[in-house]
């Protein structure tokens, strides 16, 4: 059998260039899945929730964590009023939050679903994207959605302002356990 170096080495360098490509997608496929927007219609199905009853957050925090462009509260009426939340996961995020074991992986998900008499008034979360996405606040992607308004998504003044807080754990709170 003849070896024929310049086919071989060819041949050799497309396999290998194909599966480095096939892994590229796989990975980029598997975070492109991942859309804030996608996330906050459906992650009633998608997500394990890991507060069954809701959560109390004191004012303060509550009114953090609001749309930007959603005025604040003020006495007993705004979203904030009645401030309670309930949590939910995706399996990467539970396993960080249950063994403790930071920072969180890429694709971590983890949703809010912000409460007021007990019916639902705005959905946010964050998203851990990958490396280099926001490296000096923990490649987070944050979003948040009230009820009638758009989503709001990525790297959000406010919410980076408060996680960075919590840097020891990765960029997040969890006084709700």
């Amino acid at each position: 059998m003849k070896f024929h170096f310049p086919a071989t080495f060819l041949l050799i360098a497309i396999a290998i260039g194909c599966n480095d490509e096939t892994s590229k997608n796989t990975s980029q496929d598997s975070e492109s899945k991942l859309k804030a927007a996608d996330i906050v219609k459906n992650y009633e199905e998608k997500f394990e929730l890991l507060t069954p009853a809701p959560h109390k957050t004191n004012q303060q925090t509550a009114t953090m964590c609001r749309s930007i462009t959603a005025p604040p509260p003020t006495g007993s009426e705004g979203p904030h009023a009645y401030h309670a939340l309930k949590i939910l996961t995706n399996e990467t995020a539970k396993a960080t939050l249950e063994n403790q074991t930071y920072p969180f992986r890429v694709n971590s998900v983890i949703v809010k679903e912000k409460l007021k008499d007990g019916n639902v008034t705005g959905v946010g979360g964050m998203i851990k994207r990958n490396t280099g996405f926001d490296p000096d606040h923990g490649n987070w992607e944050y979003f948040y959605k009230e009820l009638d308004s758009d989503i709001e998504s990525g790297k959000i003044a406010s919410c980076i302002e408060c996680h960075q807080k919590a840097a020891d754990t990765d960029h997040v709170f969890a006084t709700w356990r």
